[in-house]
């Protein structure tokens, strides 16, 4: 699949017509047509209903022109992004995440740390991790373990930042919300979003789910199939009681109004999240100095955590002991 096929296509699609669309493009319209034959073929279904001279999108190829548009509009950014960064010859490294909410603060605290940096990411789905045509255009990756196949894990080093635990998100007003902790079979009877399909979250929540599914039958999962479907899109089901939804302890919006963290109680160990690196790649300098400050900010980070959860566990035993006292024990 080439750039130009996906401009052919969009013009075709916006004009209706392969000789409106040849005159707009200044290319024939037998060229027009053996392209866009093309790159059905290679997709694999009919992007157009084809009436005489007219074509008109079908349900393909109107979510194939929303895609078209999305890797259309990501090169018009870094062209300009190129043109008009002035640091472009300074210093800069690169990353992609699978759940970039995570990291927001650390990335935050980087730059504040190296104003002159400029930091390029991405958000990436595992599903494109896996892919065997994917080709990374990035040095570091921040990850879920479970996000990378082993073979590609072997090519990479790695290093432990986080660890990571589910949660529910109640609407406040629900009876649930104000529960310490709430079990998976608790939710067998109720309206749950999960998050999009493609998502490192999505791949956690499932595999959760095909583990705990209660004996009285699978849990409901409605999913969202309009293309606007993320977290937030989630919590606003969640706010507006229409259903119960999923996040994880690092991940979740701690501001979103009208909805209530709940940790998810069944029994399951951590999510472990990393960050990864080419083997073979020699860092460069700027490259060095991000990884190194990752590595510090969330060892401290995993110091804090660590003492709060002792301090809780103390504070838990302690109301335990306490409550003994009472001439009822």
């Amino acid at each position: 699949m080439e750039l130009t096929q996906l401009k052919y296509f969009k013009a075709v699609a916006e004009a209706g017509k392969l000789a409106r669309a040849s005159e707009q493009l200044y290319v024939s319209v037998s060229a027009l047509s053996s392209s866009i034959s093309q790159l059905e073929k290679e997709l694999g279904v009919a992007l157009f209903d084809r009436e005489g001279n007219r074509l008109t999108l079908n349900r393909q190829g109107k979510l194939f022109l929303h895609y078209t548009n999305q890797v259309l509009d990501t090169l018009e950014s870094a062209r300009l992004g190129l043109q008009k960064d002035p640091r472009q010859e300074g210093h800069f490294v690169t990353y992609a995440a699978t759940t970039p909410a995570i990291w927001a603060g650390a990335l935050q605290a980087f730059s504040t740390a190296y104003p002159h940096f400029t930091i390029l990411g991405r958000e990436i789905s595992p599903d494109l991790l896996a892919s065997s045509n994917f080709h990374p255009s990035f040095t570091f990756l921040f990850a879920e373990e479970g996000d990378l196949p082993p073979i590609r894990r072997q090519a990479l080093r790695s290093e432990l930042l986080l660890e990571d635990r589910p949660m529910a998100v109640f609407p406040s007003a629900h009876p649930l919300a104000g529960a310490g902790s709430v079990s998976l079979s608790q939710l067998s009877r109720l309206s749950l979003c999960l998050p999009p399909p493609d998502s490192s979250l999505n791949r956690r929540f499932q595999s959760l789910l095909e583990v705990y599914t209660p004996l009285s039958g699978p849990l409901s999962l409605p999913f969202c199939l309009h293309d606007s479907h993320n977290e937030r899109v989630c919590y606003s089901f969640a706010a507006r009681g229409l259903a119960v939804t999923f996040t994880t302890e690092r991940n979740r919006m701690e501001s979103y109004p009208g909805v209530s963290h709940v940790p998810i109680s069944d029994s399951h160990r951590p999510w472990l999240e990393y960050l990864f690196w080419p083997s073979e790649l020699s860092l460069s300098p700027d490259e060095t100095v991000f990884r190194d400050f990752m590595l510090h900010y969330f060892e401290a980070d995993r110091e804090i955590a660590g003492s709060l959860r002792r301090i809780s566990s103390f504070s838990e035993n302690s109301a335990l002991t306490d409550g003994c006292r009472l001439p009822e024990c």
